[in-house]
């Protein structure tokens, strides 16, 4: 199944596999401090990068996979769907999931 992860070429479909990882990429990542901890970043060089974000204790709460650079899929917009007024209220997008 398609996932973030994968999209970009890390090939992750389960948490292990997501641990496994980023245990073979924290050791060689760029790290950056910050006041409240660290964050991680693993760039090997195509594009594809892992961002964690690390606490004082050295323990990681987040996982952001992203990608630099110019997208090669070109996109458009097919349907505009107007925001109800309820999801307008309460800050919530009214977004079609049924692709």
């Amino acid at each position: 199944m398609p996932n973030l992860y994968r999209s970009i070429g890390f090939p992750v479909e389960t948490v292990d596999e997501l641990e496994q990882l980023l245990g073979r990429v924290a050791p060689r990542a760029t790290e950056i401090r910050v006041r409240r901890g660290k964050y991680l970043c693993w760039a090997p060089g195509s594009g594809e990068e892992l961002w964690l974000q690390v606490d004082r204790r050295k323990q990681v709460f987040a996982v952001n996979p992203h990608f630099s650079g110019s997208p090669r899929v070109r996109v458009g917009l097919v349907e505009l769907i107007q925001e109800s007024e309820y999801s307008a209220r309460r800050r919530v997008p009214c977004v079609d999931r049924s692709w």
